[in-house]
């Protein structure tokens, strides 16, 4: 069978973000937008329209590929107004979490504060996949990736990648 999806982009994430956004939808699939947080407040890449994001875990969190969704736009916003606008389709469980999870990153230590603008990734249509359906990370992964890289069906780790991605799709966009 031929992959639905040619290409996609694949982001570091961490255990929280996931399980906060699981545990509010419950059945791991969302519909709803969802902020996706970057480390930092300057330029990000330019995604493709509907372009299918990977969720990838930190290595000393598993390493895998734990959902996906597509990418819908991006928005500059302080941290209270992404609260404030997206609640806990932030990932986090209320503002203090937020500002906490967001902390560990060495990158946004001295930006915390509320005037400092971040460019916030909006995701729709997420599925985060149940623990026995998670994907082993991609086999040329560097661990000096911060953020993420792109991947396409034109490498034999890439189409892979997709084929398996593409099947847990049908498996919960199905059920």
């Amino acid at each position: 069978m031929k992959n639905q999806h040619e290409e996609c982009y694949v982001r570091v994430t961490d255990k929280n973000w996931v399980s906060s956004l699981k545990k509010e939808y419950g059945n791991g699939v969302i519909e709803e937008q969802v902020n996706f947080w970057t480390t930092g407040t300057m330029k990000v890449r330019k995604y493709k329209e509907e372009e299918l994001v990977l969720f990838k875990l930190h290595k000393d969190e598993g390493g895998k590929i734990v959902g996906c969704g597509y990418f819908d736009h991006h928005e500059k916003m302080t941290i209270s107004e992404a609260w404030e606008k997206f609640g806990r389709r932030n990932g986090a469980e209320s503002l203090d979490s937020l500002k906490e999870s967001l902390g560990k990153y060495k990158e946004v230590e001295e930006d915390l504060e509320e005037s400092a603008e971040r460019i916030c990734i909006i995701l729709k249509n997420i599925i985060f996949f149940d623990e026995d359906k998670w994907i082993d990370g991609p086999k040329d992964w560097s661990e000096r990736i911060s953020t993420g890289r792109p991947y396409s069906n034109e490498t034999e780790i890439g189409e892979k990648l997709l084929k398996d991605v593409d099947d847990r799709i049908i498996l919960y966009t199905n059920a």
